[in-house]
């Protein structure tokens, strides 16, 4: 019963913050939009969004918006592909676009510029990376576990026996 109350509380809580954070980031859009002297009262933005969304929507703005605004909006219509880290959220939209949502990698569920923490990885994580397969990522998850934290890549690729070749490659892809 104290399960459900504390479960409560929390998503209420969570729910708040949520609230503060729209109306910030809503005082920040018109101070923003306040200061873009290039847009005349008159004009309408249309928007064509589409890509890794699940349809593909036309809207028309009768002012500029910025892309947080936007994505803001189109949240109920993303999916946990839809990858809108590459677009700059306080730029403001101010002219007719179409807006191509990309989506993540889904072979490996990063985008293609994150990268691996070794030290919160799991084995599936770690397999990942070139040269490494189950047995290496076990041998770096019980050390991991045994001695704490792996301080330079040069013990990390000693204990997990890399070669030469793999290294630059996977400290590429992860970071310690």
């Amino acid at each position: 019963m104290h399960r459900k109350k504390e479960i409560a509380i929390v998503i209420i809580l969570l729910g708040v913050i949520g609230i503060f954070f729209l109306l910030l980031n809503n005082e920040k859009n018109k101070k923003l939009l306040a200061e873009d002297e290039t847009f005349k009262i008159d004009e309408s933005i249309k928007l064509y969004i589409d890509g890794e969304i699940d349809r593909s929507v036309e809207l028309v703005y009768t002012k500029p918006i910025t892309y947080g605004f936007l994505f803001m909006r189109l949240n109920i219509l993303m999916n946990e592909y839809s990858d809108i880290s590459s677009f700059p959220l306080d730029e403001i939209i101010n002219s007719s676009i179409r807006i191509t949502i990309p989506s993540m990698d889904i072979c490996n569920n990063y985008t293609s510029n994150a990268k691996i923490d070794i030290h919160n990885a799991t084995i599936s994580d770690l397999i990942k990376l070139p040269q490494i397969g189950e047995k290496r990522a076990q041998k770096i998850l019980d050390y991991i576990s045994l001695n704490g934290r792996i301080d330079s890549w040069d013990k990390f690729f000693k204990i997990a026996s890399i070669p030469e070749h793999a290294k630059d490659k996977i400290k590429q892809q992860a970071f310690l």
